[in-house]
């Protein structure tokens, strides 16, 4: 995959994965059997065939670098604005260098490469703009829902504070694995707007795709473990009971 560049964003805190309290050390670099999580992203991005990878650090980025290695490149996201503005830090990085982008967050660790590998496929045959994971949970709590029209189309994703009652009822979810057409993120990223909480959403590109009438192509997986994130203890702890990968 010489033509694909995967982006790792890593700037988080882990304040609700130290009690709410700031952690000692960036959200990616609390383990899972004795593992960083971001070590999990970097190694299936790998194992994937993508060898020139981005991770966006921000909280003490040097302790990140320092765990990852100095054969990545590194962007930096001084403030937390969202998941839209911490690509675009990377952009100088990227920018003309691929045909197709792979963004997934550091505190997803267990997206496989086979996954990764047919998301960019689904880019490539389909020639969509944006394709994207999703799965579904009996109870997604906390997750972006994915908005699709009459025929199975994907029309946006939704975050959960600023879903409607009826929109928080769907099952099916933003898994956080995204490949973008690299010409196409970087001309409208600056279009995407400051949300109520004040940030960005990556996810808002897929509204302005559709807009467009650009294909946007949801890659649904039956194995929910690979979306769970690790925001709190709880997750962590779940993350530590599950066998060894």
């Amino acid at each position: 995959m010489n033509d694909v560049i995967g982006i790792i964003l890593a700037a988080g805190k882990g304040t609700r994965l130290n009690n709410g309290n700031p952690s000692d050390k960036p959200k990616v670099l609390h383990e899972i059997h004795g593992k960083p999580l971001i070590s999990y992203c970097v190694e299936s991005l790998r194992d994937a065939g993508i060898n020139k990878i981005v991770v966006v650090v921000g909280h003490k980025g040097d302790m990140v670098k320092d765990v990852v290695g100095r054969d990545i490149l590194y962007a930096t996201q001084d403030k937390q604005l969202g998941t839209s503005h911490a690509v675009f830090k990377a952009r100088d990085l990227i920018k003309d260098k691929a045909k197709y982008v792979v963004v997934l967050n550091g505190d997803n660790p267990f997206f496989s490469s086979e996954t990764i590998k047919d998301l960019v496929k689904s880019c490539e045959e389909k020639k969509t703009t944006i394709s994207l994971v999703t799965t579904e949970f009996s109870h997604p709590v906390g997750l972006g829902r994915i908005i699709k029209d009459e025929d199975g189309h994907i029309e946006s994703i939704i975050e959960e504070r600023e879903a409607s009652r009826k929109e928080k009822l769907i099952k099916e979810i933003n898994a956080g694995c995204y490949c973008f057409d690299n010409n196409w993120l970087w001309q409208n990223i600056k279009d995407v707007e400051l949300s109520p909480h004040g940030e960005y959403y990556l996810t808002d590109l897929i509204s302005i795709a559709v807009g467009e009438g650009k294909k946007v192509y949801a890659l649904k997986i039956k194995n929910n473990v690979e979306a769970v994130g690790i925001n709190t203890k709880e997750h962590l702890d779940f993350a530590n009971s599950l066998p060894k990968r």
